[in-house]
């Protein structure tokens, strides 16, 4: 286990930006500034149609709650997934777990379960396995197999996504406690606040309930 969040630690290094929470915000607001063009064109959309009955989607402010939005990432399987992962679904459910985390193992069985109980509700579930990479950001197979044997063991056999670079600079770095769940929609928004720590299975049923009731 302390081998592995070394490891991440040394990977966010690498990328020249602290994990530590005190510096979170300064570390988003540095983005922001790298991205004000863009932000000042959502700010005078948004503006200009606060009152408009359609616009009922805040338009997200920071990378990190971009994160989903346009990636290119591959699956537990090799395959090649992106963004459209989510577009059939009103609400992804995106749990962010490492193969040395306890309490994350302990909830996926339960995750399993609810991925399909919700299904017709338009809901789903997306892992992201936070430490299958190495120092120099390659997929580390060994870890990777270690991964299918936890979803096989745990019946999680929802979809799991691989970290990649540019996922881990605009959300897994920002990401200080596993698991960590974010909840998005049909175009990989993230909607309201990260949810940190597990849960259990009726915990999650709340959870889930109430965001789906929030973008009805």
């Amino acid at each position: 286990m302390k081998k592995r969040i070394f490891t991440f630690m040394i990977m966010a290094a690498a990328l020249s930006v602290t994990a530590c929470q005190q510096e979170k915000e300064e570390k988003l607001n540095t983005a922001l500034e790298q991205q004000a063009e863009t932000s000042k064109e959502n700010t005078e959309t948004t503006e200009t149609k606060e009152n408009t009955e359609q616009n009922t989607t805040k338009e997200p402010v920071s990378l990190e709650e971009r994160a989903f939005m346009e990636f290119e990432a591959q699956d537990l399987s090799g395959e090649t997934v992106n963004q459209d992962v989510f577009k059939d679904k009103k609400l992804t459910m995106v749990n962010i777990w490492g193969t040395f985390c306890g309490p994350c193992i302990e909830e996926m069985p339960y995750l399993g379960e609810l991925d399909k109980e919700y299904q017709d509700k338009g809901f789903q579930i997306v892992g992201v396995v936070a430490d299958e990479i190495d120092q120099e950001m390659n997929i580390d197979p060994t870890q990777v197999e270690k991964a299918k044997g936890m979803v096989e063991q745990t019946g999680a056999d929802y979809l799991h996504i691989l970290p990649t670079k540019d996922l881990i600079e605009k959300k897994l770095i920002y990401t200080q406690v596993i698991p960590e769940t974010i909840f998005v929609d049909s175009t990989g928004q993230q909607i309201g606040d990260p949810v940190i720590g597990s849960n259990d299975k009726a915990g999650w049923s709340k959870i889930i309930d109430e965001k789906l009731a929030e973008i009805q």
